[in-house]
C-alpha cells in the first residue's frame, strides 16, 4: 500500500497601507497626471498613473519602499519609506 504525505504549509504575510497624498508646487500645478514608481531593492512592484493633486492606497508587507514620481513637465518626488504592519498616511510634495 502506498501513502502521500501532503503538507500544506501557510503563510502569513502581514501587510498594511500606505496611504499616498500629493500636493504639487504652484509650477507643477498645470500637470494634470504623472507616474507612480513604487520599488523595492531595485525591483519595480507598482506603476500606476495618478493626478499630480491625487491620492493612492497601496497594501505592501513590512519593508522599505522606494517611490518616485514624474510628469511630463519635469514635476517629481523620490522618497524611500520604511514601512511597518501600521497603516500609515504620507504627503508627497510634487515640485520640479
Amino acid at each position: 500500500m502506498k501513502y502521500v504525505l501532503l503538507l500544506v504549509l501557510a503563510f502569513n504575510i502581514q501587510a498594511a497601507q500606505i496611504v499616498g497624498k500629493l500636493s504639487p508646487t504652484k509650477e507643477c500645478e498645470s500637470s494634470k497626471t504623472g507616474q507612480l514608481f513604487v520599488s523595492e531593492n531595485g525591483q519595480l512592484i507598482y506603476q500606476i498613473e495618478i493626478p499630480t493633486k491625487g491620492s493612492f492606497n497601496i497594501e505592501l508587507p513590512k519593508g522599505k519602499f522606494k517611490f518616485s514620481y514624474l510628469t511630463k513637465n519635469g514635476c517629481s518626488f523620490d522618497k524611500t519609506i520604511p514601512h511597518s504592519t501600521k497603516e500609515q498616511t504620507i504627503n508627497f510634495k510634487v515640485s520640479k
